[in-house]
């Protein structure tokens, strides 16, 4: 069995237009829906309104979930039509016609338009126009249009140029939310960042109170207007990670289209991502009418990371392959730490070893466990003090840290003389007075230590010949005694003689500078500290127990820091975070990111 549909539309001129198409089915769907085999574009019939179905000759229509449809002039759910007699049904505005086909058990059903064959009232066209109501719905929509320009554009600006008064800040319409606490006082004071109107705040605005300078006298003067403004902390003082078109040659590009549209826009408006507004984003506090001790301020701006450290640095070399730096993708591949700031000779200038002096049994030991100061072996912390005002430690000095044990007498038990540790001219000036007469052979409350071992007899024996003929012969031999191997001087300097001048001491180079440019350990921080509880001691980092040379840096390998960094408190007391901004700053590349430990720290993170 099949189904003849004849679908009859009009055309302008009134000529019908008659689409036909069989369906070869028992079964057919009608409703409004695309899916349906008889489609009536008509809001009144629903997607999908009746089944269709021919047996035995006749057709039966049922309505879908209760949809009904007109038979006869009456509302009906379900009907069962012979197409032999001719029968009429009505779903919203179409009119189905059932007639018998030529062939038996064929069906022909013709749709079409009721309201097009009847009473001839044409169908109102102005239901979805915009006609001309009381006021005119496309005049009103100008009228609205213009009023919001007045308002929210025209107004601000006159009233910026113009005269303001306490009750009326049309501008401050545009303020999108609160500044943060920091730039709080900038609150009246918009021309600070938008320097110029109608465009966007530039890094020019920031460093005006930011901008970091070798010039101290700067730095204050800043700092000085800056409070005198409103603020509650001194600026955060802030230098270029690097040169800034290396900078943005090292950064990765937009990942899709979509960003690199945005991007493409954002640089015909002048709002480019390589902005400080691009990482830090002002105006991000709460806005409403709720009193001002209500208002709670966030503490520093937003920031808006736009990329990582490692999407820059994992294939930096790719985008910019005369840079020395090492491409560093994660932490498994970060390079081991290189050391400058070295000293040119590479001895240092000084005679000295870390395993004589640390060993548990050896001679230094047994000499320090007569030592009430130390009472027995010696460790790191009895030379290496921590900094008052750094990071590191306090360069080591003789006369606290070395005289203990490095005595710098002279004479014998009659009476003796300290001498100076500074320059060889003052060290020969101060032995001619001694045995010139001019310093009381007094006995001091010291005894007169050398290295143990055969350094202090042959000290002695040079100065018991220096005790034999005149005072000038005295003080010949016991001068070079003093600079002599195995004397005084030569057990720690390095010391070069001249026969027309005094000897020549190589220069100590004990330098308090930071051996890491681009990143900074600090010794202060909990955890690092060997004071602290479970602290690893610092032969952990240190292999100074082995080192017998005097230049050895004893710089641990970034495989030490791996014992903590990136591991959970399960596995290690002492776990920490392995991010990158641990140790490294963006704005100051030689200093890590300190996290505030209060409000009042907060922008100083960073500063030089």
């Amino acid at each position: 069995m099949s189904i003849t549909l004849r679908q009859i539309a009009k055309r302008a001129d009134g000529s019908d237009i008659v689409r036909s198409r069989r369906i070869e089915a028992d079964e057919a769907t009608i409703g409004r829906s695309a899916d349906c085999d008889i489609v009536l574009p008509d809001l009144a019939v629903a997607p999908v309104h009746a089944r269709l179905r021919i047996s035995g000759g006749r057709v039966g229509i049922a309505g879908e979930d209760g949809a009904k449809f007109q038979l006869g002039g009456k509302q009906v759910a379900r009907a069962d039509v012979d197409p032999a007699k001719g029968a009429v049904l009505e779903m919203g505005d179409h009119r189905l016609t059932f007639e018998a086909g030529s062939n038996p058990g064929e069906v022909t059903l013709t749709v079409t338009r009721a309201r097009e064959a009847t009473d001839g009232v044409a169908e109102p066209t102005g239901i979805f126009s915009i006609r001309p109501g009381l006021f005119g719905k496309r005049r009103t929509a100008w009228v609205l249009a213009i009023a919001v320009l007045l308002i929210t554009l025209a107004w601000p600006i006159a009233a910026f140029h113009g005269q303001r008064t306490i009750f009326s800040q049309p501008d401050a319409q545009w303020t999108v939310g609160h500044l943060s606490k920091a730039h709080a006082f900038l609150e009246d004071d918009c021309q600070a960042c938008h320097q110029k109107a109608f465009v966007a705040v530039r890094d020019e605005a920031c460093m005006t109170c930011h901008a970091a300078s070798p010039d101290q006298a700067v730095l204050l003067r800043v700092s000085n207007e800056v409070k005198a403004k409103g603020s509650p902390t001194a600026p955060l003082f802030i230098r270029e990670h690097a040169v800034h078109a290396r900078l943005m040659k090292a950064a990765t590009p937009p990942k899709d289209r979509f960003e690199r549209f945005k991007a493409a826009v954002g640089l015909k408006f002048g709002r480019t991502n390589d902005r400080c507004v691009g990482c830090h984003l002002e105006h991000k506090g709460p806005v409403g009418f709720a009193p001002a001790d209500q208002i709670h301020l966030p503490l520093t701006p937003a920031l808006h990371p736009t990329d990582d450290c490692a999407s820059c640095h994992g294939q930096l070399k790719h985008r910019l392959p005369d840079t020395p730096l090492i491409d560093t993708p994660d932490w498994s591949r970060h390079p081991d730490f290189r050391a400058v700031n070295l000293a040119a000779p590479q001895t240092r200038g000084l005679n000295f070893s870390h395993a004589q002096h640390l060993q548990a049994a050896g001679g230094v030991a047994r000499q320090a466990q007569s030592l009430a100061r130390y009472g027995g072996a010696l460790d790191c912390a009895d030379c290496h003090h921590p900094a008052t005002d750094g990071p590191g430690f306090s360069p080591v000095r003789m006369e606290p840290d070395c005289e203990s044990c490095h005595s710098l007498a002279i004479g014998d038990a009659g009476g003796r003389m300290r001498l100076p540790h500074a320059e060889p001219a003052r060290v020969i000036a101060a032995i001619n007075s001694y045995y010139a007469g001019a310093a009381a052979a007094t006995p001091l409350d010291f005894v007169a230590r050398r290295r143990p071992g055969v350094a202090s007899e042959a000290e002695r024996a040079s100065l018991a010949s220096a005790g034999r003929g005149s005072a000038p012969a005295q003080a010949r031999r016991a001068v070079q005694a003093a600079f002599s191997p195995r004397g005084i001087c030569f057990d720690c300097h390095l010391v070069t003689p001249r026969p027309d001048a005094p000897p020549l001491i190589g220069k100590v180079d004990l330098t308090d500078k930071p051996f890491l440019t681009r990143g900074r350990f600090d010794h202060r921080t909990p955890g690092h500290r060997s004071t602290d509880p479970g602290a690893l001691p610092c032969a952990s980092c240190h292999a100074a127990e082995s080192s017998q040379r005097t230049a050895d840096l004893l710089m641990p390998h970034i495989a030490v820091c791996a014992t903590c960094h990136s591991k959970r408190k399960e596995e290690v007391v002492q776990a920490a975070a392995a991010e990158c901004s641990t140790c490294h700053s963006f704005h100051a590349p030689a200093l890590p990111t300190r996290k505030p430990d209060k409000p009042s720290d907060a922008i100083r993170i960073g500063a030089l």
